[in-house]
């Protein structure tokens, strides 16, 4: 195993570990809070602290990281994630609970930014699409186990235990980070004396092809989180009438494994190509399969088209190999934590857009006009993709450079 292979590998099994904590809270969050005395507005607000923390400190994640190294940010994140899930354990009230997922986001923002970082810097353009893929893949594969897991866990030892499994798995995750992961380089030691963050984020946000990339990935997380996590199973509920939240999971989690189906081969592909070919017909197939869900006459049918909504969905796995490909080396950990905010500010976004549009049409079934938002979305994100610059196409001379 060369040096890339062993960074592919060690990063996908941490962050497999990290996202398996987090989604293992999923399904006993609400019920632990409720414990605690928290009626469902404030069940809602913990939910979105943990969202928010990320969108509001990915990108200071990835300036911290650019001056003082890429692997000392992702230890601190892991060791925030470790205590703040201790706390939440220990939690004797509301308050506490929401100050320990505020700090577990925090935690969260800084690992998956610099491991991300980490990543690009240390893998060549032949191969950063399929390796991407790789690491992608295994933090979705840590989505779909992790609420199993925790209820599992909670069944046997009690509502907060998923949060001490949580810490135990993010300190095996830490010691294998010290173990297996060098120490990197600052790139540019004179940014820890001055300030160099207007500068740094002026660079990055000049770079037109870097901004269709990430409003790109806006796009796929918008549809993730407002059509696949949010929709689908308000739409299962109100307009059939099926309450059994086993089947509705179930259908989750084959969405989820479809979409891992896609991403390592849309690695390779991106590799060998370019990144245009699999990224945009990723969202302009989204785009077009997205409009067939209201249409389902029966959960089968629906069941189906999810899939194949994951699938397309799936091919924009590997997205962040383009706006590393686009991003300078000694600014690659400001450009990830632009990439990594904008992604989670989509996620954000598709639930709050797409749930107000819904209600207002019509408060008792989901109408046709959510999806047909979600559709000119992805299809105009996708449209503008095929403006970007592509640095991998043009190295192979294969695909279409711009």
């Amino acid at each position: 195993m060369n040096k890339e292979q062993r960074i592919v590998a060690v990063l996908s099994i941490i962050i497999f570990l990290v996202m398996t904590g987090i989604t293992i809270i999923t399904p006993v969050l609400p019920y632990y809070a409720t414990t605690l005395g928290a009626t469902l507005p404030l069940i809602g607000v913990l939910v979105g602290s943990f969202a928010a923390a990320r969108v509001v400190l990915a990108i200071p994640a990835g300036i911290f990281g650019d001056r003082f190294g890429n692997r000392k940010i992702m230890a601190i994140g892991l060791l925030i994630i470790c205590i703040s899930s201790l706390i939440a354990g220990f939690a004797l009230n509301y308050v506490v609970l929401l100050l320990a997922r505020i700090f577990e986001g925090i935690g969260s923002a800084f690992f998956a930014t610099m491991s991300t970082a980490y990543l690009a810097r240390n893998t060549t353009m032949d191969k950063r699409g399929r390796y991407m893929g790789i690491f992608v893949g295994a933090l979705l594969l840590g989505q779909v186990s992790g609420p199993g897991i925790g209820g599992v866990v909670a069944d046997a030892f009690g509502p907060n235990s998923p949060f001490f499994f949580y810490a135990l798995i993010s300190a095996i995750g830490l010691i294998i980070l010290f173990r297996y992961i060098e120490r990197d380089e600052v790139v540019d030691s004179e940014k820890r004396k001055k300030g160099y963050l207007l500068a740094d984020m002026k660079a990055v946000l000049r770079n037109k092809s870097f901004l269709l990339v990430n409003i790109g990935t806006l796009a796929a997380f918008f549809a993730r989180g407002g059509v696949i996590a949010t929709l689908f199973p308000v739409l299962v509920q109100r307009n059939f009438g099926i309450t059994d939240i086993t089947v509705i999971g179930l259908v989750l989690t084959g969405v989820a494994i479809m979409s891992l189906v896609t991403m390592l081969p849309s690695g390779v592909i991106a590799d060998k190509y370019g990144r245009k070919i699999p990224f945009s017909t990723s969202l302009i197939l989204g785009g077009i399969v997205v409009l067939f869900i209201p249409l389902a006459g029966d959960l089968t049918i629906l069941a189906l088209v999810m899939l194949v909504f994951g699938l397309s969905l799936g091919l924009s796995g590997p997205m962040a190999a383009w706006a590393a490909d686009l991003s300078e080396p000694k600014r690659m950990g400001t450009a990830m934590g632009v990439y990594r905010a904008i992604g989670d500010l989509g996620f954000l976004l598709g639930p709050v857009i797409l749930t107000t549009v819904a209600d207002a049409a019509n408060p008792a079934t989901i109408t046709y006009l959510p999806f047909v938002i979600c559709c000119i979305w992805l299809l105009v994100s996708g449209l503008a993709l095929l403006k970007a610059r592509d640095p991998a196409a043009r190295r192979t001379g294969v695909g279409p450079a711009f």
